[in-house]
């Protein structure tokens, strides 16, 4: 297997740990699980968007691409606020880190719905 078959394998096992981590909490007998499963698909969900950076010249796309990575930070934030809250920590003790799920969600969709649209433009 090639690296970007690799990439791709683990981008989309962590894409679908962090989906799944998310919705542990909605099941009582699952809770205790979706911190470590959560930021487990997080962080190789960060690792390999990170990894697959390419060099940009087009001032929009690089802005775009500072939003992705900052989303991914916000993703893995929201898993460490996911074990604060499991363990009683108390800076993050409710329901906070679904606010942070949320942002760094709609942060990803945005990014990656207007990236190909402005390549396109470059191009």
């Amino acid at each position: 297997m090639n690296k970007m078959n690799i990439r791709a394998i683990l981008y989309y096992i962590g894409g679908s740990l962090l989906v799944v981590g998310a919705a542990f909490p909605v099941f009582p007998g699952l809770e205790p699980y979706a911190p470590m499963v959560y930021t487990i698909g997080a962080l190789l969900f960060a690792a390999v968007q990170i990894s697959a950076s390419k060099e940009q010249t087009d001032v929009v796309l690089k802005r775009l691409r500072r939003q992705q990575v900052l989303s991914c930070g916000i993703l893995v934030v929201a898993g460490i606020m996911m074990f604060m809250k499991k363990y009683h920590i108390s800076l993050c003790t409710g329901d906070e880190w679904k606010l942070a799920l949320a942002i760094g969600a709609f942060m990803q969709l945005y990014t990656s719905l207007r990236m190909p649209k402005q390549e396109d433009v470059q191009d």
